[in-house]
């Protein structure tokens, strides 16, 4: 039946049903051989449009067939051949030709994408060859060709749709001298730097190869995370002379970094990049410049404080207060996900009340929004506290002029702003209330540790001051000529005895004033302070204790073997305090 109506109307394969498919298109879909074999041979408007133009009768044949089905091969090399024998007519269309292949589906998938992502071998054979995207010479898609490699690695597809795209990648490759920069990309896919160093060390031109998109082996290895050998790319490439300027900021490995949220490999490439050629005020096509996709991305706090970090200042007010199409600064997007970065909102050189393409300032953005999104309370609080410091410099009419101005510019309905402060007031009383209660255990901590520590010092204090009026080897009696003076105040034993008691008692009594101001404050901060303060006294009146203990005993036995014995003995107090400082360091590291 089919064959009979395709030889009564051979110009008509193009008409599509009310879903929009054409006969072969239901064919490939179905994997109706015979069918399409006839449709391939027979007709001359033969036409493989999918759904809206969007698809052909390839992606459907791909989609619903594979390599297990029984002629699937075969069907897909029948349309292939019927595409490229149409083009090839008179008049044939190349870009139809071209089309059957760079179509993408719903998915955003090409036919050869399909095929790839279905494993299917035999498909990846008869459609590489052919696609013109893949085809050697300066048209050739060398970025596409590596996303399927890499695809095909990650998801461990068959190693002979490996090989086929890797042997397509290299011959699209003109220049000789670039020849194995294949090797170097994918040993920084595999992590490997043993391999990407020796590679470097034979071949370092490789680093200067570039893909159809700008892509380089830097840009690899940014996209891979591998930060340990991004030093190395970077010298090899100023080593060849290879330009670290880009014409876009689509084209940069920072842009890789920012848009996939790589944290670390962005604050290396920062570290790493000459400052002349970092492209802190480059934009991209919507005008943002690298604050800006850092505070749009997942890992928003980290990327920001990283940029603030390395970015030199004179670069730092420019993209803080740089506007995007939209009218947006780094801020305004940052409140609006509520993402609170304290040192960015009380920086000297952002302009908080910079207005956006809606007339929307920064604080505005607290109320674009109906509930409270993340921690927009904790913004609210330090917007506060900026326009209260701006304030309070000021003179009162100064003051008055400010207050207006901030209402003047602000265009949410007052209905809006009066219910979200009223949730605004709900969550900061809660969150002073945590606060709070977090103070009281802090205050209980504390105080239950001060208790110990009083007793310690106060025993240091009664100890030190005990040991100053008794003297190592006594005084000299009444009639002597030095009566009532120290018998060994002449040894220099003596004298490190007496200044050691000294100082050991100045910190002790010093460390109970301290305890003494402490139990008196009722603020953490101060608290915390003092008794760090009381706590480092405390330990020096110990070592001080420990030292006249030392050198009262030599000072008596100094004349004996065992004084020698007796210093090496307690000498090993030092060695112990040493040892533990050393651990408790470690451990914090």
């Amino acid at each position: 039946m089919v064959k009979l109506l395709v030889k009564a109307d051979r110009n008509d394969s193009h008409v599509q049903n009310n879903e929009g498919k054409t006969p072969i298109y239901i064919a490939a879909e179905n994997g109706y051989k015979d069918i399409i074999e006839e449709i391939c041979t027979t007709c001359k408007a033969l036409s493989l449009d999918g759904l809206g133009r969007r698809t052909t009768a390839l992606h459907a044949l791909i989609q619903n067939t594979g390599q297990v089905t029984e002629g699937a091969s075969d069907m897909i090399r029948m349309i292939v051949d019927a595409a490229k024998r149409q083009s090839s007519a008179e008049d044939g269309s190349l870009v139809e030709f071209k089309e059957l292949f760079s179509r993408k589906d719903e998915s955003g998938s090409t036919v050869l994408q399909h095929a790839v992502e279905k494993n299917f071998v035999e498909a990846v054979k008869l459609i590489l060859p052919e696609d013109p995207s893949y085809q050697p010479g300066p048209e050739i898609k060398t970025y596409g060709l590596m996303c399927l490699i890499h695809k095909a690695i990650d998801d461990g597809y068959s190693n002979d749709i490996i090989e086929l795209l890797s042997k397509a990648y290299e011959a699209g490759i003109d220049d000789p001298k670039h020849k194995g920069v294949l090797a170097l990309i994918l040993a920084s896919q595999r992590l490997d730097e043993g391999s990407v160093l020796c590679l470097l060390k034979d071949a370092r031109h490789l680093v200067t190869f570039k893909e159809d998109n700008g892509w380089t082996p830097l840009h690899y290895a940014v996209y891979h995370e591998f930060d340990s050998i991004l030093d190395a790319l970077i010298k090899a490439q100023k080593d060849e002379g290879h330009s670290l300027v880009y014409a876009d900021m689509e084209s940069m490995p920072f842009y890789a970094a920012v848009k996939h949220g790589y944290t670390s490999t962005l604050v290396r490439l920062m570290e790493l990049w000459p400052p002349a050629n970092f492209p802190y005020t480059s934009v991209n096509i919507d005008g943002q410049n690298i604050l800006h996709l850092a505070t749009a991305s997942v890992s928003r706090k980290e990327m920001v404080h990283g940029i603030l970090k390395y970015c030199p200042d004179t670069y730092k007010a420019e993209i803080l207060n740089q506007q995007d199409i939209t009218g947006d600064t780094p801020l305004h997007i940052l409140i609006s996900h509520g993402c609170f970065i304290p040192q960015l909102i009380k920086h000297k050189g952002f302009n908080t009340m910079a207005k956006n393409n809606q007339y929307l300032t920064p604080r505005d953005m607290l109320y674009v929004e109906d509930d409270i999104v993340a921690d927009q309370v904790h913004i609210k609080i330090a917007l506060d506290d900026v326009l209260t410091n701006q304030s309070v410099s000021k003179l009162w009419g100064k003051r008055t002029e400010k207050k207006m101005d901030i209402w003047k510019c602000n265009i949410t309905p007052p209905s809006k702003r009066k219910k979200k402060d009223g949730k605004f007031e709900e969550d900061k009383k809660k969150l002073m209330d945590k606060k709070h209660e977090q103070m009281k255990r802090d205050l209980e901590t504390y105080k239950t540790r001060t208790n110990t520590q009083i007793l310690v010092t106060t025993l240091i204090t009664t100890v030190t001051f005990t040991v100053g009026f008794t003297m190592p080897g006594g005084l000299h009696q009444s009639g002597e000529v030095d009566e009532g003076l120290v018998v060994l105040s002449r040894k220099r034993a003596f004298n490190v005895f007496m200044v050691s008691d000294a100082l050991a008692l100045l910190m002790s009594v010093s460390s109970l004033f301290f305890y003494f101001l402490e139990s008196m404050n009722e603020d953490p901060l101060q608290v915390s302070l003092l008794n760090a303060s009381s706590t480092v006294l405390n330990i020096l009146s110990i070592i001080g204790m420990m030292l006249t203990f030392i050198a009262g005993t030599y000072v008596v036995l100094s004349d004996t073997y065992t004084s020698t014995r007796h210093c090496h003995l307690h000498h090993r107090f030092f060695l112990l305090s040493s040892y533990s400082y050393f651990m408790d360091h470690q451990d914090s590291v």
